[in-house]
Parts: C-alpha cells; structure tokens; sequence
C-alpha cells in the first residue's frame, strides 16, 4: 500500500530529519506498515507543527535555558560541529518532553509553568487543537525514559533489536535509517516509544557509544539498584533522569577524549614500541650468524631463504632475524614467545620490541654477542597511541606491512598462528578476566550475573571483528559452543 507522506513531515526512515531533506523519492514512500506511519508521521507534526512554534512564540528564551540544563552548564566540552546534531536528533525531544522548567521568576513568562514538561503544558492549554491519538502520544511519551541500549540484532533496513542495559528489558525498534548504520553489540543512547504495538525511538543520540562501555554500564547499573533499589521505566524518566545524563556525559567527555589504553605484553609490561639503532663493523652476514641464538636457532640456512642478495657478488645485503625465547610467563602452553624483529643491513641494524624491558635485555644480548663489532646509537620510544596518531597523520607510509598480512604468509605459517590463536582461545576459557570480575569464563556461566557480562563481552569481541583483520577475527561462536550459551 503507497502512503503519501508530506514534504514537511518526520521522514519515516527515522533520521529526524524532513521527509524533503531525506527519503524523499517522487514524494512519495512505500510503507507496509500504517500503524508505523501513524506514530511517525505524529511525532513529526507535534515536534514541528505545535511545540515548538508555540514554544518560540511564547518563550523564545526558554530552549537556551534548557540546553544548559541539559549539559549541566558544560557544554562547551563538546565540539560545536556536535551541537547541531544532538540537538535536532535528541536534546529537542528532551526539552520538549522530558525537562520540568524550573527558576523561570526573572523570565517573566505567562505562559509558561514551573514543574512540568514543556508538552504537557501544551496539552493543558492547547489540547483542543489536537485529536485523541495525538494527546495519546503526548500523555505515553512523556513517562518513557532515556537509557543506555545494547544492539542485539539487526535487520539492515528495517528494525534494530534493542535491550536496555538498565532494565534488561529486550524491545524490537523499527527504524530504517539506524538500522543501516549500527551494527551488534554498538551502544545507543535513545528513548524508546512504544504505541499500539510499535515501536521507535524518540530523541537518540548521533553516535555510536563503543561496545567495551557495556560492562562499565553493567556496574553503574547495579551500584544505582544498591542506592535506590530495583529499577523500572518510572525511576529512569523521573528519580534518576538526571543521573542518565551524567553518565552520558562522562562517556562523551571519554570518546571525545580517549585516555591512552594501557597495554601490556605477555611478560607483564607496559606496551611500549621501541626501536634500537645500531652501527656495524662486521659483515651482514657475520653479524646473522653471531645472533643465531636470539633466535633460539644453531643455522644461518633457516633464514638464507628470505634474505636479500647482491646480485654481483651474491652476498646478503638485509636479512632479518626472530628474537625469541622459550616458553611464556603469561600463556603456559605457549612452547616460545616472540619478543621483536632483528633487520641487519650493510653497516646497520635495528631492533624492534614492545617494551622498554625488552629493550635493555636486547642491549645487553647485543653487547654480549657482538661487542665493539656492533655501536648503540640511539633508541626510539612511542606509545602504541602515538603511533596510531602518527599513521593516521600518512607518517609511516612506506614502513613494511603488517606481519600478520594472511596473504604474505606461507601455507604454514599461517596454520602454526592459526593453531596459535586457537590454543589461545582454548586456554581463555579457564583464565580470569577483568571484565568478568575476574572469574574465568567458564565460572561466569554458573550465575545471570555472569552469564550477563559474559555476553557483554562476546557482543564486544563481535563487534570488534567487523573492523579485524581476518587472521585476527575471534570465533564467537565457538566460544559460545564451548560455554554452553548456545
């Protein structure tokens, strides 16, 4: 069935935007659904044809004093290119719906009142202008509350299925636009609306909240139930409405601002990638054969393969060694761990680690093995969030492509790392974690509570793969099968 839709109408697609600055195909929009269309089509005509313009009419000054409430009189941490969009796609249906005005006595307002929404005002005084359905909206809208969703499932065009970190309540949401763009696991910050069997959001934050919040929500969570009790929709939209905010502006203030990860390698230490330079008075050649055994190796034939050549005189011009050690502190069934890269050239060679730790014993092993043949000359240091920086900024073009590239790898290299991984996955099982308290997986099951974060965790890895490079994608479904989740 084709629905005409009007120009100036909420686009169905539920950008927040016009219909004519949106979807708009000859005007017209085909829609299966006209209970859907019905409560779109109502938020729009609300939002822009009555409060609004009422709002402007009778107290223009208003919607400032709002937006400071609305940020807690900060918003000048967020970026001014964000304010438009929150503004148009959830702080209006805030103000509109949820703010009770408050300190108004220097405004000189007559229309407006202290202590309720800015709607329900208008339903008081203007409520003969609307029909039933339309005040229905209002009366419905204005006890639904803000929260922190979790996607569960999505079908690309048509729905999202959404579950309230808060109330652990699952609701499928119809929304076209959204559903195109967020993927499992993503976190929204949204208001859900829900008449006559349908659903959508009303107010939603325009962006993503990342995946690796949802176990700190989880603990905000259940800090806020030991501080007030059980939780529902009526303590969120009232009691605890300001506190949601707080909570997302923390977050904001968090991914506008990311603090540097902390990393650590298996040996326990800071991740720090450091590069020792060195200046050689030996032979390329002669100084492979001194290091064979930083690579836990007797043959200089293990690596010739690999090596570049001069073409006249047939000698290796570069050849680069694996610094290795037996066994790992961190992974047991580990049999060797890879501690850096060794590239030796014509009168120069490098080392690279992951550690400063690591970096002092490869100095002291150089000194050991090569002597006065082999001078230091200087060390380089960068966090790994520096050097993301730096790639990002098109400084590390022509550095070497990632070791872990599947297809510059042999057959079986590809299989021992590929078991690697495995064997890693394996032993995960049986490991604490952090993120679960740290109770290891398997123990996680045994309670809702862990079960919970234990799936926050998965929706996390799951999220994380769409980005991954393939060799490095974890199988969450098996994980899943070996916990029994599914």
């Amino acid at each position: 069935m084709n629905i005409k839709v009007e120009r100036n109408a909420s686009c169905p697609c539920g950008s927040g935007k016009k219909f004519k600055k949106c979807c708009i195909v000859d005007e017209r929009i085909v829609v299966s659904d006209t209970s859907w269309q019905k409560i779109r089509e109502t938020e729009g005509k609300l939002v822009e044809g009555f409060l609004r313009p009422w709002v402007i009419s009778v107290a223009p000054d208003l919607i400032k004093h709002a937006w400071d409430d609305f940020w807690f009189g900060e918003v000048d941490l967020l970026p001014k290119e964000l304010h438009e969009s929150i503004a148009v796609q959830l702080f209006e249906d805030w103000f509109l719906f949820n703010w009770k005005p408050h300190d108004l006595k220097n405004m000189h307002l007559t229309e407006i009142e202290e202590g309720f929404p800015v709607a329900l005002q208008y339903l008081q005084k203007k409520g003969h202008t609307l029909n039933e359905y339309e005040k229905r909206f209002i009366k419905e809208i204005c006890q639904t509350h803000f929260s922190f969703y979790v996607v569960i499932d999505v079908t690309a065009g048509k729905s999202l299925t959404l579950k309230d970190i808060f109330l652990k309540s699952t609701i499928l949401v119809k929304e076209l636009q959204a559903s195109n763009t967020l993927k499992i696991g993503d976190i929204v910050f949204a208001r859900v609306l829900s008449i006559d069997e349908q659903s959508i959001c009303v107010g939603i934050l325009p962006m993503i909240i990342p995946s690796h919040f949802h176990t700190e929500l989880l603990d905000i969570r259940n800090a806020m139930i030991d501080d007030v009790g059980d939780l529902n929709s009526n303590k969120l939209a009232h009691e605890l409405e300001d506190s949601m905010r707080e909570i997302l502006l923390e977050f904001l203030e968090e991914m506008l601002d990311p603090p540097e990860p902390r990393i650590h390698n298996t040996d326990g230490d800071p991740v720090v990638l450091c590069s020792l330079f060195y200046s050689l008075n030996c032979s390329v050649e002669e100084t492979c054969k001194a290091l064979l055994p930083m690579a836990l190796s007797k043959k200089l034939d293990d690596f010739i393969s690999d090596a570049k050549k001069n073409k006249k005189t047939g000698m290796i011009s570069k050849i680069e060694l694996p610094w290795i050690k037996r066994g790992n502190q961190k992974h047991k069934h580990w049999e060797t761990t890879l501690l850096g890269n060794i590239a030796i050239e014509k009168n120069k060679m490098t080392i690279d680690t992951n550690s400063e730790n690591r970096a002092k014993k490869a100095e002291k092993l150089i000194a050991r093995y090569l002597g006065d043949k082999a001078t230091f000359l200087r060390l380089k240091k960068q966090t790994p969030h520096q050097a993301s920086k730096q790639k990002s900024k098109g400084k590390t073009k022509g550095q070497p492509t990632s070791a872990l590239t599947p297809e510059l790898m042999p057959p079986e290299v590809m299989a021992k790392i590929k078991e690697h991984f495995h064997q890693h996955w394996v032993a995960w099982l049986d490991l604490p974690v952090p993120a679960l308290n740290n109770l290891t997986p398997r123990q996680s099951t045994a309670t809702e509570a862990g079960r919970e974060r234990l799936e926050a965790l998965l929706l996390d890895f799951e999220r994380k793969n769409i980005n991954a490079d393939s060799l490095l994608k974890i199988d969450v479904g098996w994980l899943r099968k070996q916990l029994g989740l599914i």
